[in-house]
């Protein structure tokens, strides 16, 4: 069994010599924080992609997840289209481009607290939470973004925003750049902190949960906030299934072979599918515990097992 690292760039170049590979396709690490020029680095990532998808060599290679079903999960907008009917955590209707138009949507779709987030975003980059006082109209906002010199920053640390000028200036900043806006649904809570799930499915199996606790409403590891072990929620059985069967049909419509899926809990015990990632699975509990995860796409492998999928 062999195992090698190779570039994106490697790859286009002579992607014929990995004709008899499991080629697993990693995201890109940006050592970048400005808002601006993150959206830049993500639309290029997704032109090589579909560089992957289109070219004629590159097509009939063997991919863990392939480039064009990664692509749908990347697209929030294309992908809630794609997964219509399962329980997704919904999208508010309508074109909405800046905060005006997104505190009337609110208004007329009886909605008080809501996620904004990058249309093509991931690690809470850009994303916003917002809610409004059903009486007295005033908002606040949570967030990483940071304004300095008139440009946004990504940074590591959740900040409130209430100043009225402050928060529209960086809801618009996040809507014109495209994006998508979601009822904010309230998670259920373990020792009085909301908690969601990261679930990774892959050759259609439950393989690894791991719950993201936060003192906020938003739960991305990299902010900051903890892990707690799974027995502390006490999923039962039919919870269990309902998960299992969203995250399976959901890789069978995406065509992901391996993912990692944010699965919320509300406070009624209902699991909801926020969102989807075809390159989600890495976890660090078990990477440094059995690595279980990645050993089995390598049998799976060695074994002959098909991995791509066509949806």
């Amino acid at each position: 069994m062999a195992v090698a690292f190779v570039t994106y760039d490697a790859l286009l170049e002579n992607p014929a010599r990995y004709a008899d590979c499991l080629i697993k396709l990693e995201p890109p690490e940006f050592a970048e924080s400005d808002f601006a020029r993150v959206e830049t680095l993500n639309a290029a990532y997704r032109a090589t992609l579909r560089h992957l998808a289109d070219d004629a060599i590159c097509q009939h290679l063997r991919y863990l997840n392939a480039p064009d079903a990664i692509l749908r999960a990347l697209d929030k907008k294309a992908c809630k289209h794609c997964l219509q009917g399962l329980r997704l955590t919904p999208v508010l209707s309508g074109e909405i481009h800046d905060f005006s138009a997104l505190l009337a949507a609110m208004r007329a779709q009886s909605r008080q607290a809501v996620f904004i987030k990058p249309r093509f975003g991931s690690g809470a980059g850009g994303i916003i939470a917002l809610r409004r006082h059903p009486r007295n109209g005033q908002c606040v906002a949570y967030t990483s973004l940071r304004q300095k010199d008139g440009r946004f920053f990504n940074t590591r640390k959740i900040y409130r925003v209430s100043a009225t000028s402050e928060l529209g200036a960086y809801v618009d900043r996040v809507l014109q750049g495209d994006a998508i806006v979601e009822e904010w649904i309230a998670k259920a809570s373990v020792e009085n902190e909301p908690y969601d799930l990261r679930v990774v499915c892959q050759f259609d199996t439950i393989r690894h949960i791991v719950v993201r606790a936060s003192a906020g409403a938003i739960t991305n590891l990299h902010l900051n906030n903890k892990t707690r072990p799974l027995a502390d929620i006490a999923l039962n059985a039919a919870q269990q299934a309902e998960i299992a069967a969203l995250c399976r049909t959901a890789n069978t419509r995406l065509g992901l072979t391996a993912s990692g899926a944010d699965i919320l809990i509300d406070r009624q015990g209902r699991p909801w599918l926020i969102e989807i990632n075809g390159q989600g699975e890495h976890i660090y509990q078990d990477i440094f515990d059995q690595n279980a995860i990645y050993r089995e796409q390598l049998s799976r492998h060695f074994q002959g097992c098909p991995c791509t999928r066509t949806p």
